[in-house]
């Protein structure tokens, strides 16, 4: 239910979005289309968590943007602490509609 609120609210506001059931599905987009802005990833999902999606997407594209999306604390994973994280928003659920925007504008225009 994250995904898709995540996904329709993105939709409203202009942006355009690809979602994934998975980290799997989301590897095999890149690798098919590698014109991403931005990658946008929950810490659980199914088959591969956030963390390591995001250490194999930068692997492959350093340059790309991602936010991590947690219940948990930011204190437990800093993403600005290693550089496979350079470039990573952190938000932190719940959030509101407005902080995911304002975090998608922020990340996008570092």
């Amino acid at each position: 239910s994250v995904r898709f609120v995540t996904a329709q609210a993105l939709k409203t506001k202009g942006f355009p979005v690809t979602d994934c059931s998975s980290g799997i599905e989301a590897l095999k987009l890149l690798a098919d289309k590698d014109d991403f802005d931005l990658l946008i990833s929950d810490m659980v999902m199914p088959q591969m968590d956030g963390k390591t999606l995001i250490q194999k997407a930068k692997e492959a594209y350093p340059k790309l943007k991602t936010i991590l999306m947690s219940g948990y604390s930011e204190d437990l994973f800093n993403p600005k602490s290693t550089k496979e994280f350079s470039n990573t928003g952190f938000l932190q659920k719940p959030f509101e509609i407005t902080e995911l925007i304002q975090k998608v504008r922020e990340t996008l225009e570092d």
